[in-house]
């Protein structure tokens, strides 16, 4: 995208509806207060297919957006039978805070309820922070 970031920020909704358009098992989530983006979460329709042939390692790692609007990339990364990484699913949300994860957490239910039992089952944080 081209713009700065308030215009690039008001295209995410349009631009999901488009991916939505050509990937019918694309998941999004996007929460918007007044006209403030909040969160949104997205996971491609290839990535929910394959879920279920990766390995039982799941890996939630964040990365901070620097630049006008502070944010959080939160990633959801799975191990292929080659011991690849695999990204399952992204959130951008406000900062990499308990609240945050949690959220991103419920999100990932939307993909595999399994997914979610085995990441409460074997959830171990390690933080840079």
């Amino acid at each position: 995208m081209h713009g700065n970031f308030s215009h690039a920020y008001q295209l995410l909704t349009t631009y999901f509806q488009e991916v939505k358009a050509v990937d019918r098992d694309f998941i999004s989530d996007i929460k918007i207060e007044g006209n403030r983006f909040q969160k949104y979460f997205w996971c491609f329709g290839s990535a929910k297919r394959s879920y279920s042939l990766l390995r039982s390692i799941e890996v939630i790692d964040g990365t901070f957006i620097k630049g006008r609007y502070r944010r959080t990339l939160l990633t959801a990364l799975g191990v292929d039978p080659c011991n690849k990484l695999f990204p399952l699913a992204f959130a951008v949300v406000k900062l990499e805070k308990l609240k945050a994860k949690l959220t991103f957490l419920r999100c990932l239910a939307l993909i595999s309820m399994d997914l979610i039992l085995h990441l409460l089952q074997s959830l171990t944080e390690i933080s840079d922070s």
